[in-house]
């Protein structure tokens, strides 16, 4: 009778009493236990996940305090609707894990873990909405923050539940690339122009073009680009547009044509549903060769409005363009680059370098031609020990130095200075310009691919991992995504998943990346699972293809390019043990 007393409000008995048992009714007491046991009992997802942001970090039963002989009932009973309230939560996200409704996971887990952080079911089925939703690195920094937290209070491990939610982020079965990301965004690629001129030679001029137009879209922050190394994969190729957006994800698909007519030049350009073929916005224009830039603005401008119209609220941060003076300076530019796509090797190094000389010579103003020319100039002192670091160095700092100072906000020229400093062994120093370059241009791909590389160095390869992640949503069918498994096997071997680092490299060498390099990261990735035998094999073909290469030039390399010292020590330790001893 003394507890009901204190417990009785004025509407109802709040008690519920049996011959041995005495409890509490939560739905008729306090506002916050009564508005969560209602919520938990019914269907409505965003009811409780209100109700639980109300609630926040307090205790159940917040004010209600009694003293004396009750206390320790009352200690009980908070205790008991804790355990009520995880298991009702539980209950509710694994329904929706059923039903996969993975924001509505991802959202109920986050709103009960700033309740209790250490919830090891909930904080696994977060993980896995993270996961769903294409965005595995947060899982992974999930896990983490869950692991030391959970080390920091009860000194243990994450169990087998969390454990399997983070083996599920691994390398991708056979087959898949990664985790795919819807985007609310329209979305666009843009297909090769076609040369319509009887010269072949100016085939320079459609592909530029169309280069410039991809970049030009990718600036808006209110589109979805595809990357123009998948976009060139359909070049020469007669496609329909609806298989076009079918495979690379897209709802739009852009495609033109150039005509070159002495110093005319005719440009047509049409935007075309995916889903239906209709055409939603076209345009031919008639210009003097001259006016070449005006219009790649134009074309681009009018896409950005025909597919943006409806959307108010985006906003375009201010980009400066670095473009050129000189058309024959932009021609020699797109030259090098085609150059540098195609073929890095010592001769194409050259002739991109020397292209690129040229076209500053023609331009001195040309802002990405003089810091792609200090890259290229950095890049040879890295891969060609022989070369004279001081001189090399002072003149590729030179070079992207007048570059930046040309045009400091183009998000090209920035990239290229982070690039530079990936180079000389210095990517800390990398990391702000290609961030930078990032916010600028959010659908480039290449800078998120470089930002990886310099994160692993600075043996922070969680966050690389969510870099790469994005790649294969921008570039769906890209060339080059052997080379960047390649970039994942060594992201995961910087965070000590050997065995997933083996499968990355596996895939690079299956998907035609067959160089020195694959064959090295695959051998180094078995020699850190004790495979020593299979390591030195894979590493002496490495060497039969390059017999020019030996342990100390590779030993340089790694030296070189900045890495962190404890990861530069594991990697050392095991180039050393995958090396074959008749190579030493």
């Amino acid at each position: 009778m003394e507890l009901r007393g204190a417990l009785q409000t004025a509407e109802m008995d709040v008690l519920v009493s049996g011959r041995d048992t005495i409890a509490l009714r939560p739905d008729t007491f306090c506002s916050d236990v009564g508005e969560l046991s209602a919520a938990l009992a019914g269907l409505d997802t965003d009811a409780l996940i209100a109700s639980l942001g109300q609630l926040g970090t307090a205790r159940l039963l917040e004010g209600l305090e009694i003293s004396g002989l009750y206390a320790e009932w009352l200690d009980q009973t908070r205790s008991a609707l804790d355990q009520s309230v995880a298991s009702g939560v539980l209950r509710h996200v694994e329904r929706l894990v059923q039903m996969q409704t993975w924001t509505k996971v991802r959202d109920l887990a986050e709103a009960y873990l700033r309740r209790d952080p250490l919830d090891e079911s909930v904080v696994a089925a977060a993980m896995r909405a993270d996961g769903a939703l294409g965005a595995a690195s947060s899982a992974r920094r999930r896990f983490q923050t869950f692991k030391t937290a959970l080390a920091k209070e009860f000194g243990a491990k994450p169990d087998a539940t969390v454990r399997e939610a983070l083996s599920a982020l691994e390398a991708p079965a056979d087959g898949e690339t990664s985790f795919v990301r819807a985007d609310d965004r329209p979305s666009i690629a843009v297909l090769p122009f076609v040369n319509m001129s009887n010269d072949r030679e100016q085939e320079f001029l459609a592909d530029g073009l169309t280069e410039d137009i991809i970049t030009g879209l990718s600036l808006s922050r209110m589109l979805f680009v595809i990357a123009s190394n998948s976009s060139f994969s359909y070049k020469g190729s007669a496609v329909s547009v609806r298989d076009v957006g079918r495979e690379l994800g897209v709802r739009n698909v852009l495609e033109g044509s150039v005509r070159r007519m002495g110093d005319k030049l005719r440009v047509t350009a049409k935007l075309i549903d995916a889903d239906t073929a209709s055409h939603l916005w076209g345009q031919t224009l008639d210009r003097p060769l001259a006016d070449l830039f005006s219009v790649q603005d134009e074309i681009t401008d009018g896409i950005v409005a025909a597919l943006t119209a409806h959307l108010t609220h985006a906003v375009t941060p201010e980009v400066s363009k670095a473009r050129p003076e000189s058309l024959e300076a932009w021609e020699l530019f797109g030259r090098a680059r085609a150059h540098i796509i195609a073929n890095l090797d010592a001769d194409g190094r050259r002739t991109a370098e020397q292209l690129l000389r040229t076209a500053v010579e023609k331009d001195p103003n040309y802002a990405k031609a003089w810091v792609y020319l200090g890259c290229m100039i950095a890049f040879r002192w890295l891969v060609e020990p022989g070369t004279s670091p001081s001189a090399n160095r002072a003149e590729a700092q030179a070079c992207v130095e007048r570059g930046a100072k040309l045009a400091p906000n183009d998000p090209d020229v920035l990239a290229n200075q982070g690039n530079f400093f990936i180079y000389i062994g210095k990517p800390k120093d990398a990391l702000p310009f290609l961030e930078q370059a990032i916010h600028l241009n959010p659908n480039e791909m290449h800078y998120r691919v470089n930002l990886a590389r310099a994160l692993v160095r600075r043996d922070r390869a969680d966050e690389a991992v969510g870099e790469m992640e994005t790649v294969p949503r921008l570039s769906p069918r890209d060339p080059f995504a052997p080379l960047y498994a390649l970039d994942m096997a060594t992201i995961q071997f910087g965070l000590g998943r050997y065995k997933e680092a083996e499968v990355w490299a596996g895939r690079a060498l299956a998907g035609g990346a067959r160089s020195f390099p694959t064959r090295l990261t695959l051998g180094i990735a078995l020699a850190a699972q004790g495979r020593v035998e299979e390591a030195q094999e894979i590493v002496r073909q490495a060497v039969h293809i390059s017999p020019e290469i030996t342990l100390a030039s590779r030993e340089y390399i790694y030296r070189n390019a900045g890495w962190e010292e404890s990861v530069l020590a594991e990697h050392l330790t095991r180039l050393a043990i995958a090396w074959p001893p008749e190579f030493r």
